[in-house]
């Protein structure tokens, strides 16, 4: 018997840039669409899939970052390593 499970990190990519935002509403975009924000952002009206123009006009003054896979390997890589005692398949 096999099972699937996905798992949800809720805010995964503003976490990770976080210090980047120096506390102000943090925007993570990907190909001119949010990817990802904050609690903040999405009680302003913000959500992924947002194309960015229309975050920015909802948020004056939030901090706007541009997806990099390289800002993010290293904590991606750190959480796959914890699924790994619980299954030999893992597809991010």
């Amino acid at each position: 018997m096999s099972y699937i499970l996905c798992v949800r990190l809720a805010h995964f990519y503003v976490r990770v840039l976080a210090s980047r935002a120096e506390g102000r509403p943090l925007v993570v975009l990907r190909d001119k669409s949010v990817l990802d924000c904050c609690e903040l952002c999405e009680a302003k009206g913000v959500s992924p899939g947002m194309g960015a123009r229309q975050a920015r006009a909802i948020l004056e003054g939030a901090v706007f970052l541009p997806w990099e896979r390289e800002d993010f390997a290293q904590a991606q890589t750190e959480w796959l390593d914890r699924c790994i005692p619980f299954t030999d398949a893992i597809e991010p």
